[in-house]
């Protein structure tokens, strides 16, 4: 749990697109990670952005097992029969 929630943190503190050229040292992305914003910082915040992000995340990983399976099945398809 520790770990979704410091992955939540980290989304939060540095934003979707991973805003890492703002820190381009260790000791800056340490100083921006100390001072997250007070709002974040609620438990009952944290508890909801927590349980979106694993819920994108499983759909996400949903998509991408749909399109290899996809994929896979195309594949075993054009080997066994030629065709796609």
């Amino acid at each position: 749990m520790i770990f979704r929630v410091a992955l939540v943190l980290i989304k939060i503190v540095f934003g979707d697109g991973g805003n890492f050229k703002d820190c381009p040292t260790l000791y800056e992305t340490l100083e921006k990670l100390r001072h997250i914003p007070i709002q974040h910082m609620d438990e009952e915040v944290i508890v909801q952005d927590v349980s979106s992000f694993f819920q994108l995340l499983h759909l996400k990983f949903l998509q991408t097992v749909r399109k290899e399976n996809l994929y896979v099945s195309h594949l075993f398809s054009f080997l066994c029969y030629g065709t796609l």
